[in-house]
């Protein structure tokens, strides 16, 4: 079987245990401030608060705090 998914459905890990995942950012297509306004929309201010989040090229993005 020989399966090709969408490049757009790759989801790419940007942020583990508040740690930034520059390469995969990179990846994506996007850079530091377009995360930090993405985080900011889902009021979170810093990196260090966030245990993952991830994007797709088709602007999915998903983010969840520390507990």
């Amino acid at each position: 079987m020989q399966l090709h998914p969408d490049a757009a459905s790759t989801w790419y890990d940007l942020i583990i245990d508040g740690h930034l995942m520059q390469d995969n950012l990179k990846a994506a297509g996007h850079d530091e401030r377009w995360l930090d306004a993405r985080l900011h929309a889902q009021g979170i201010g810093q990196h260090g608060e966030v245990f993952y989040a991830a994007c797709d090229k088709a602007d999915g993005f998903f983010a969840c705090r520390m507990r």
